[in-house]
Parts: structure tokens; sequence; C-alpha cells
């Protein structure tokens, strides 16, 4: 609470057990503008005294006044926000209605646009920002406005994505990486665990999803991606796997990648697991589906006859497919019949 000057005289007089010869001294006070300020802080810390418990609340609550309306802190306490927020990024209106900061989007923009919207101590005005809560965002918001109260109803939050917060909320991918491996023996299970091993995923629980390549995720290298892995932890993966226990026979595990010229369009991945095929006939066959796919998504018109490197050099011309490739492993069955297993993995990363 905000007490006008114009009625701080009335407060002490109303409200304290100030002597009348004291408050004499006070009126004059307050009509300097050398001590108006120390008074009037004397007559909250007075006032706010009588009304809570212990006392000593009252220091404190002049304190975190102290540090919100002068210093331009944040307060001690901050209310908090897990928002949905693909990719980590949410445009600045739908946070400020999902942390019900502001009853619509409406007037999330009717504040935005006046310049409302603050995070570290930038001011937004661009009803269109989009913010990064990746890493948490105070987010502060109000003014005033020409109401009988003459104040908004303002706010202050502590935003941040459930991802960060170990929540169980799905996200969109910022990175990939790929990787592959062969694993053989007698147990067709056990032989699936090498070839985990051998691609450097064996600690992870994976769960395998469809082929999407997510706008804007970048790619990286396996040793660096490796690094982002933890024992036990939940990894989202696109998946091709193959395997058998017939002598020489030839197996392959084969993931096509296309990705779109424009970053902001999403692109496809492709699972490919035959047999009798060598490691670049399978990798041509995953590429060629993938920007297949892609293809017909962006409206690029192909005669699906012609061959393969017929076909790549069209989508590219385009302009609209901007690169292609595959990631592929190929093993012969083992000469004794024990299990061979091949796999070809994307991991998707937030």
């Amino acid at each position: 609470m905000r007490i006008p000057d114009r009625l701080i005289y009335d407060y002490f007089l109303l409200a304290t057990d100030i002597p009348a010869g004291e408050l004499s001294a006070i009126k004059l006070e307050l009509a300097d503008p050398a001590t108006n300020r120390a008074r009037s802080s004397a007559a909250s810390r007075r006032c706010s005294s009588r009304f809570t418990t212990p006392p000593a609340d009252a220091a404190g609550a002049e304190n975190e006044f102290n540090r919100m309306f002068r210093e331009k802190e944040s307060p001690e306490e901050i209310q908090e926000a897990a928002l949905s927020a693909p990719g980590g990024h949410i445009g600045i209106i739908q946070l400020l209605c999902d942390s019900m900061l502001v009853p619509s989007k409406e007037r999330g923009a009717e504040d935005d646009r006046a310049g409302c919207g603050e995070r570290r101590r930038s001011q937004i005005t661009d009803q269109h920002a989009s913010i990064n809560i990746t890493a948490g965002v105070v987010v502060r918001v109000g003014k005033r406005d020409s109401g009988a109260s003459g104040r908004r109803k303002s706010g202050i939050i502590h935003c941040n994505t459930p991802l960060s917060r170990g929540d169980e909320t799905l996200y969109v991918p910022g990175k990939m990486f790929f990787t592959k491996g062969v694993g053989r023996h007698k147990d067709y299970l056990q032989s699936f665990e090498l070839a985990l091993r051998d691609a450097k995923i064996e600690k992870c629980n994976l769960v395998t999803v469809s082929s999407i390549y997510p706008p804007g995720c970048k790619r990286i290298s396996t040793e660096e991606g490796l690094k982002s892995l933890q024992p036990g932890q939940i990894t989202f993966c696109v998946m091709a796997r193959n395997a058998t226990n017939e002598p020489n026979r030839l197996v392959a595990a084969s993931i096509g990648v296309a990705t779109p010229s424009d970053t902001s369009q999403y692109g496809y991945l492709s699972e490919h697991h035959p047999y009798g095929e060598t490691d670049e006939k399978a990798g041509e066959y995953a590429e060629d589906l993938a920007a297949t796919m892609l293809a017909t998504t962006l409206g690029v018109e192909f005669d699906s006859g012609i061959a393969w490197d017929e076909r790549e050099k069209l989508y590219k011309m385009s302009g609209k497919i901007v690169k292609s490739f595959n990631v592929t492993q190929s093993a012969e069955g083992h000469k004794d019949g024990i299990w061979t297993t091949v796999v070809a993995c994307a991991i998707l990363l937030p």
C-alpha cells in the first residue's frame, strides 16, 4: 500500500499514539521536501507495526518495498510457473496468459504495447516477441491506468520450462546426433544390447518416435551428443533396426534425413531395414524416402519413376530442400548362426 503525501499527517494522527506536541513538529517536517521522505518512511513503519506480528515484520515489509520500487530489484519470494515452451521459447502474450499475469490475450497485447512486460530489466513493447525461458526468467507486468483505483493489476513471476524442473512434459528437440552399431550373440536380445553398446547408447532408456526433423534443430557430432546423455535417461530416438541368425545373410539398418532450406519448416527422417542390401544401396533408399516425403510436403514436382540421383538433383535445384544424407550400418550374419543385430539411430536432445 502506498500512502499519498497529503494523507501522511492524517495517518500519524489517527493510526498512531504520538503525543499532540510531537505531531505538530511532524507536520512541519512533512511540509519540508528535505525531510518529507524520511518522515513518510517513519509513518509507514509506525503504522505497519500496529498491524503486524511480530513488529519486526514492518521493517521487513519496508525493506521489500524499497527493493522492488526504489532499487528496482526482484522480490525475495516470487511465484513460479512452469510453462510449456517448445524449444524453450514462448511468445510474450502466451507467457502472460499461461502464467495468469493477464486475464486474456487481448489484455496481454494491450499491456505489452504499453511496455509492461519486463525481463532481466529489458522492457518489451513488441507483442510478437519470443522469450527464451529455458534457464528461467523473471517477468513483471503492470502499469497505471485511468481507472478508479489509478492502478492496473500488476504481478511478477518466475517462469521456466517444465523440462528444466524435471517434469514429464514433452519438448521440441533443439539438437540431434546420429550413431550406429552392430552386435553378435547367441541370444537375440543380447545381440541387440551389444549393438547399442557399439553405438554407445546402451545406458539410456530409449523411446522410439516417428520421423520428423524438428524446425531449427541443429545437428551435432556424435562425440558432443554422447556427452549430453546420462545413465538411465529417457532418450527419444528414431531407430532403424534389423537382425538375422542366418549365416552370411546381409542385413542393414539405415536412417535417411532430408532438411528444408527454410529452417522454420520441419524436415523428415526415414527408417529402412532391408535384407541383402549393401551400405550404399540401403543408405540411398533411406535418403530417397526422406527426401521424397519432404518434397511432397513442400510441393516440389517430380517424376517418381526416375532414378534417385536425378531426383536428388531436382530436389536441390528447387531451392526448397537444402540437404539430404543417410547413416547406415550393415553386417553379414555370423558364420556359426548366432544372432547379428544392426542399429542406426537419430538421437533427439532438448
